[in-house]
């Protein structure tokens, strides 16, 4: 690599961060970095609560140091039903801050009665930016499982279709 190159790189780099809104900018944060996945998903309502609160604690951080709302992104629980043909995904919205006892006792309750397959998270989150396109919409994975992203894309493109403006 000549010394040339290295200035150039840091220009592109440069132009392309101006570029980003403050969301994209939050987004590229949380998505940066090695995948959190494991070889495993959460085998218990406490690994999934644990995992999910961290994130949105991160989430939440980063959006307030970029100057937005910790209010414009919000962490969906994704999961199944072990035993159930097909085992629809379900999303389990995290409440805010201050909400999270029915959230938690939700969970427990479910697993009490079967098992839970603790799948990712699904995040929304709201660029305001009039250069932005709107809401986003990606998923944490929490294990290598391929079956299971599939159906965690398919059903992100299914709440995306159903809020989409007609």
């Amino acid at each position: 690599m000549t010394a040339l190159q290295v200035p150039a790189r840091s220009e592109g780099r440069n132009a392309m961060e101006d570029s980003l809104t403050a969301a994209e900018k939050v987004r590229r944060q949380l998505k940066a970095g090695r995948p959190r996945k494991t070889s495993t998903p959460p085998r218990s309502v406490f690994e999934a609560v644990q995992r999910i609160f961290a994130e949105a604690d991160r989430a939440r951080e980063l959006m307030g140091k970029n100057g937005l709302s910790p209010d414009d992104i919000r962490l969906i629980l994704l999961c199944r039903v072990a035993g159930i043909p097909d085992r629809p995904i379900q999303g389990s919205p995290l409440p805010a801050p201050g909400e999270i006892g029915a959230f938690i006792t939700q969970l427990e309750e479910l697993s009490a009665l079967t098992r839970v397959d603790f799948l990712g998270i699904m995040w929304e989150q709201d660029d305001r930016d009039p250069r932005a396109k709107g809401k986003q919409m990606w998923i944490t994975e929490f294990a290598d499982d391929k079956r299971a992203a599939l159906e965690m894309v398919a059903f992100k493109n299914k709440l995306a279709s159903m809020s989409a403006p007609k």
